[in-house]
């Protein structure tokens, strides 16, 4: 019987095309962030909601990229390709 983490992993991986398409996606956003950073106003209201649109899409990237890693070396440790 697997435990807990076994099954975790399992479903998660289950959905890796989904979690690709979410990282994807949030490297989409972090570009157009970082284009709108170089270009707006330090004194206005909308840079500090960009400040934390910036930290937010980086955690979600990090998280995403954990899980895509994390799925892929496990097939390739099963021998799955």
């Amino acid at each position: 019987m697997a435990g807990f983490r076994e099954r975790f992993w399992e479903q998660l991986c289950g959905h890796l095309r989904h979690v690709f398409a979410i990282f994807v996606f949030d490297i989409f956003l972090l570009v157009l962030l970082a284009f709108s950073y170089l270009n707006i106003d330090r004194s206005s209201d909308a840079y500090i909601v960009l400040y934390f649109d910036l930290i937010i899409f980086g955690i979600v990237f990090v998280i995403s990229g954990y899980i895509l890693f994390r799925c892929r070396s496990e097939f390739d440790t099963n021998g799955v390709s």
